[in-house]
């Protein structure tokens, strides 16, 4: 979701999303939407990710809850900047099997994640 829109995706089923080793592939992303109090990511299951689970990024005021990450390679939940405000992240779950499913190389020149 791009650029000053709003989104909402409720109660989705979500496998093996994002591309590894790309910057800004994943799952489910809210990238630069500015204040957006209606943006929401609720109820939603992502299994098995390539990179990463939910990002928020240049987003204020949206709502992350009751999603379940299974086996979310990378980071499960990520504030891209930190400077990102009022959003609210409530009863996320996220589940890593063994550590081989879900690790990314941190060496600066393959990590998306460093």
């Amino acid at each position: 979701i791009v650029s000053h829109s709003t989104a909402v995706i409720e109660y989705a089923r979500v496998e093996k999303c994002g591309q590894r080793g790309r910057g800004g592939r994943y799952c489910m992303h809210l990238h630069q939407c500015g204040q957006c109090p209606t943006c929401a990511f609720r109820g939603n299951a992502i299994e098995n990710s390539h990179q990463g689970g939910i990002t928020v990024h240049g987003t204020h005021s949206s709502t992350v809850e009751e999603n379940i990450l299974w086996d979310t390679r990378g980071v499960g939940l990520y504030v891209e900047d930190g400077n990102e405000m009022n959003n609210t992240f409530a009863r996320n779950v996220i589940v890593c099997t063994t550590a081989e499913e879900c690790a990314v190389s941190t060496s600066f020149s393959e990590a998306v994640f460093a």
